[in-house]
């Protein structure tokens, strides 16, 4: 494990980086807990996939957002579903859905354009890592 992060901090580090930053899984967050001290910032997320370790240069990601468009009704109907279909499609009805009418329910949406990124040599991944 610390040849692994020392690799992926060399290559931070290669590229011009200053503080690398670790993006693991939950499942490889729990092994950072065998490290008595450890020199950077650690982040766990399950949008990393397990096994994988990402290391960025913290002081270099550069991230920014538009502004925001906000919509809010009573009256719509919606598929309550973390993966949402038409409400009606080849006759078949989505389910879970709501009517906000009937519920007398208000829903609000936020369409909010971001982006962000790194200079090049700012980051570096390892893919089957067993720890």
């Amino acid at each position: 494990m610390r040849a692994d992060l020392a690799k992926l901090a060399g290559e931070i580090m290669a590229g011009g980086g200053t503080m690398p930053v670790y993006l693991v899984n939950p499942v490889q967050m729990t092994s950072f807990g065998f490290l008595p001290n450890i020199a950077y910032a650690v982040v766990d997320t399950p949008a990393v996939p397990a096994g994988t370790v990402i290391a960025v240069d913290g002081p270099a990601f550069i991230s920014g957002n538009g502004s925001a468009a906000v919509d809010a009704s009573k009256d719509a109907t919606i598929h309550e579903d973390t993966a949402p279909a038409p409400i009606v499609a080849g006759g078949t009805a989505a389910s879970p859905t709501r009517n906000l009418w009937q519920t007398d329910t208000l829903a609000v949406r936020v369409i909010l354009e971001v982006a962000w990124g790194l200079p090049a040599g700012r980051s570096a991944w390892m893919e089957g890592v067993k720890w």
